[in-house]
């Protein structure tokens, strides 16, 4: 990134979280990632905010650290990964009512979709409808962007770029002054860069750069308010069109599958899928007594067949903890399936429902 993308994202966070001179923000990440490398080292200098640094590793031996600290100082703004806030909060148990830290949940960020539509990668239904409706896959918004933060104003192609159906399911494209132009470290791949920072519309404006997320998502008007008093759009994003599953030509999120596997019986602390082989493949983490193994294996097929009409061939039960997941709190799928097929995981048990 060019230091005028630098100076354009400080500036778009500083917009963004209204940081000027008195303000305090506490920061839980490790510097590593882009937006932790920002917040550590140039948004308060930028700024001229306060800026509380606690190493995630800190946490380990002080579990208390983060949340103490927003509730001594009373930040208003933090920053963290969903790996320190699962931590903190899990670990806690009762001392998280003594800090008296809440998080506020606005049910206008959330719009449910008909998951048919999903299947068929098509957006049939933005509107918000009952918790209660079967077949309806949640999406989450981010509500507010970024001002300096451009979206492609017309329907996009995941594939092509050229005009659709606005029903049709898109992949966001974005255009920024904080964009970075390339990957580091790719040798050989110029084809692969070029399609992920350089991309073009085949309509309306040539000229402008786009850059591909990779995700599936939508704008949808909200109730939601900005500082002008006007009702503003939000962008929904669906899933990763990466990690869909194809089955029986079908596109499937995981995400969808998993939340229906982690409600079929308490003991399920975790799950992930995958396919192998034209097979869907669920690995369950048990929270309770292995007794209760063989009882997992019916409520997953059963509860897999009754909301997403697909059936399961391989249940993997096992240990809290197996499956994967990395600082930002994301899934690591891929990383999974490989233990799976190395006969890496020692599962509890495993199922072969074919």
């Amino acid at each position: 990134m060019s230091h005028a993308a630098v100076s354009t994202l400080c500036r778009s966070i500083k917009l963004q979280c209204e940081l000027y001179s008195s303000r305090q923000i506490a920061i839980c990440l490790d510097p590593y990632c882009g937006l932790g490398f920002v917040l550590w080292c140039l948004s308060s200098v930028y700024s001229g905010h306060q800026s509380i640094l606690i190493p995630p590793l800190e946490l380990e031996t002080s579990l208390p650290l983060w949340l103490s600290t927003l509730s001594q100082y009373k930040i208003r703004d933090t920053f963290c990964s969903y790996s320190v806030m699962e931590l903190c909060t899990k670990g806690l148990g009762t001392q998280t009512e003594m800090l008296k830290v809440s998080v506020a949940i606005n049910l206008n960020n959330r719009c449910r979709l008909h998951a048919r539509g999903l299947n068929l990668s098509c957006v049939r239904s933005c509107v918000v409808v009952a918790e209660e409706r079967p077949r309806l896959a949640l999406s989450q918004s981010f509500s507010k962007l970024f001002k300096d933060l451009g979206l492609s104003p017309r329907a996009v192609s995941t594939a092509f770029g050229s005009r659709v159906n606005l029903s049709i399911g898109l992949q966001i494209w974005v255009n920024s002054p904080h964009c970075a132009s390339g990957y580091y470290t790719i040798y050989g791949e110029e084809s692969l860069q070029a399609d992920h920072f350089n991309t073009k519309l085949s309509f309306g404006d040539p000229q402008t750069l786009w850059a591909r997320t990779g995700y599936l998502g939508f704008i949808k008007r909200t109730e939601l308010l900005d500082a002008s008093g006007d009702r503003h759009d939000a962008l929904f994003v669906v899933g990763s069109l990466d990690e869909t599953l194809e089955l029986r030509g079908l596109r499937y999120h995981p995400i969808d599958i998993e939340t229906s596997v982690s409600r079929a019986h308490r003991s399920i602390a975790e799950s992930a899928v995958f396919t192998w082989t034209n097979l869907l493949v669920v690995v369950a983490e048990l929270s309770g007594s292995e007794q209760e193994a063989l009882d997992l294996v019916p409520l997953v097929t059963n509860v897999v067949l009754e909301e997403h009409h697909l059936i399961v061939g391989v249940v993997v039960i096992v240990d809290p903890g197996v499956i994967p997941i990395n600082s930002r709190g994301e899934k690591q799928r891929m990383h999974l399936r490989d233990s799976f097929l190395a006969d890496q995981l020692d599962p509890i048990y495993v199922a072969y429902n074919m």
